[in-house]
């Protein structure tokens, strides 16, 4: 295992993740992920290698858009960057967003992270935003990321049936979202480290 220093910035943590700022310096880290072609797949991105340029550059793209927010996920107990989750399309005249995770430590999906991590976005985007509602799509190829996203508060409202294409299958589109009032906050959650 990694030995990884506390970050400088952290905005907000639950027991287990930690969200902080977009760093420049863990863009090889970033372009690991954006690498590894499951993680492609489930992003809906074309599989292809992914130069160290692009997430550079796309850093700089992203800290100029107003309608986004994004956070490097850390595991809480060793500072480990895991992953990177996002609100995108935040419209606040109509209170609503759409949600983007990615866990890109291949050794850690599976084990309740993503699941902490999208309560811990939903509580930033219910509580801290005032948004009145969050929705994601993912594709049916990845039915672990529907069990995660309903035990953070998702429901079903609809597919678009057949609508991606995986290793050469078919799979639904599925669509999800979670309202404000149905959303129970985390019990343990820390502003900063």
């Amino acid at each position: 295992m990694s030995s990884w220093e506390r970050p400088e910035s952290i905005n907000l943590a639950s027991e287990r993740v930690a969200f902080g700022p977009m760093r420049e310096d863990l863009a090889p880290v970033y372009n690991a992920w954006r690498n590894d072609f499951w993680m492609q797949r489930t992003w809906g991105n074309p599989i292809r290698p992914v130069t160290l340029e692009q997430p550079l550059a796309a850093l700089e793209r992203h800290a100029s858009d107003e309608d986004t927010v994004r956070f490097t996920i850390y595991r809480h107990d060793t500072w480990q960057p895991i992953g990177s989750i996002n609100l995108q399309n935040i419209d606040l005249e109509h209170q609503m967003a759409e949600l983007g995770i990615g866990i890109g430590a291949a050794e850690l999906r599976g084990q309740g992270y993503g699941t902490e991590a999208t309560r811990l976005m939903l509580f930033y985007a219910f509580r801290l935003l005032n948004l009145h509602s969050v929705h994601l799509t993912y594709d049916g190829a990845n039915p672990g990321a529907g069990k995660a996203y309903a035990r953070a508060g998702f429901k079903p409202v609809g597919a678009y049936r057949e609508a991606v294409l995986v290793d050469a299958k078919r799979y639904d589109l599925i669509h999800m979202d979670c309202l404000a009032s149905e959303f129970t906050d985390p019990e343990v959650i820390h502003w900063g480290a």
